[in-house]
């Protein structure tokens, strides 16, 4: 059985055998499963598949360890009294915080430091320690349930502010909101602003139970006399409509709100001075692979895309790049428009630019004068010019992020 949000449609796209270590349905069959190694480098793997009360993955025994009815506590029709909320997703799990997913990954992140600084050894480690919250469903445990008060939360200021020539998705889904025929899934969709506030609270709630977790490994990585020889980065893979223009969540649209992520680096080694300043220096998730490398002293390798961005702030010299490129390709399930979306973003320090294949649209903002992307300026004449000379250096870094062929060595 598939957990909410998933069908045939998902399994038949996600197949193969690259994909069977992540298959949620085949972790909920056999929690026993084994895991082909190594996992894309990895030595060591524990999934923590899904999210929510929903998880499957090694977790799944973990949780059945300290619970033998773990199972029956989870899901929207297990949830606990007192759930006042209407927003979509949410429910008041019944699954305490010491067996939520949170706590399944800093109990295994903490358990592997202890067990490495026990083992003597100088050798190095990288650990992804990956939580599945903040993420919908909107289920935090326990305490982060009620952490924050809606009434305090406030929701964007382009939810229900006029958008001029806004995407036709956007409409799409404002039109099935007021034709009271708005899905909720894995797919964007509308909110009010009473369901706009209800999911940020919960939210929130979630990022703090994350942060009481990351201060904890934090403290045993102090506490195990690893701190001074540990560089800690912080990152996510996208961030949230969360109400801008009056939608949720998070496939196909690219406002800043979506493609804005942390990216939190700290290093025991840093430069005197660099502790607590913040960078304008354009960089994206892309870029992370070549930063780590560059910190190991390792070169990147033939192709790799991304570039040593911390490197490159401490020497004051950008990557030479003209812009972030953005790319997206979505499932229809993910989309649930019917069809395969693609969209393809470029972002400057000042400018948007956004192509939908599928719906032949564009968008064009002016994020200086038009912080929240209100106004869309593709067909307007005014911005000719400057989305002539946006396609142009989108083309151009489009291109520069191919590969080109091993050069030949020639023999004497």
């Amino acid at each position: 059985m598939l957990p909410e949000g998933y069908n045939d449609a998902y399994l038949t796209v996600r197949t193969g055998k690259g994909y069977e270590n992540e298959r949620m349905d085949f972790w909920m069959q056999d929690p026993d499963r084994k895991v082909d190694l190594p996992y894309y480098g990895f030595e060591e793997i524990q999934f923590c598949n899904g999210h929510g009360d929903r998880v499957a993955g090694h977790y799944t025994n973990w949780a059945r360890g300290r619970h033998a009815g773990i199972d029956d506590l989870r899901g929207v029709d297990n949830q606990l009294p007192g759930n006042k909320y209407s927003a979509p997703q949410a429910w008041r799990t019944a699954v305490p915080e010491e067996l939520h997913s949170t706590a399944f990954v800093e109990d295994k992140t903490l358990e592997y430091l202890e067990t490495h600084a026990k083992s003597g050894t100088d050798e190095p480690f990288f650990i992804q320690t990956s939580f599945p919250d903040p993420h919908h469903p909107f289920t935090p445990p326990g305490r982060y349930w009620d952490m924050y008060d809606p009434a305090d939360c406030l929701p964007s200021e382009s939810l229900g502010a006029k958008h001029v020539d806004p995407t036709p998705m956007a409409e799409r889904l404002h039109k099935e909101y007021a034709d009271g025929k708005r899905e909720s899934r894995v797919a964007s969709y509308a909110v009010n602003e009473n369901e706009a506030r209800e999911s940020i609270a919960l939210t929130y709630g979630m990022i703090s139970m994350v942060d009481s977790a990351v201060g904890r490994i934090l403290a045993k990585l102090k506490e195990l006399g690893m701190d001074k020889n540990t560089v800690v980065m912080f990152t996510s893979d996208h961030g949230d409509l969360m109400s801008d223009h009056g939608l949720m969540l998070k496939h196909c649209f690219h406002h800043e709100g979506l493609i804005k992520v942390p990216f939190i680096w700290s290093d025991p080694d840093a430069p005197d001075g660099e502790a607590g300043t913040r960078t304008e220096l354009l960089g994206g998730t892309i870029d992370i692979g070549a930063t780590v490398l560059g910190r190991a002293g390792l070169r990147p390798y033939h192709g790799m895309q991304g570039f040593d961005v911390v490197s490159a702030e401490r020497k004051g010299t950008p990557p030479p790049r003209l812009g972030m490129m953005i790319e997206e390709d979505e499932i229809p399930l993910n989309a649930n428009s019917g069809v395969f979306t693609r969209t393809r973003t470029f972002v400057t320090g000042r400018w948007r630019l956004t192509y939908w294949m599928e719906e032949q649209f564009g968008e064009l903002y002016d994020r200086d004068n038009d912080p929240l992307e209100l106004v869309n300026l593709w067909n307007d004449p005014s911005a000719k010019a400057d989305k002539a000379l946006l396609l142009e250096m989108m083309m151009r870094e489009r291109i520069a992020l191919d590969d080109m062929a091993p050069k030949a060595v020639l023999g004497a």
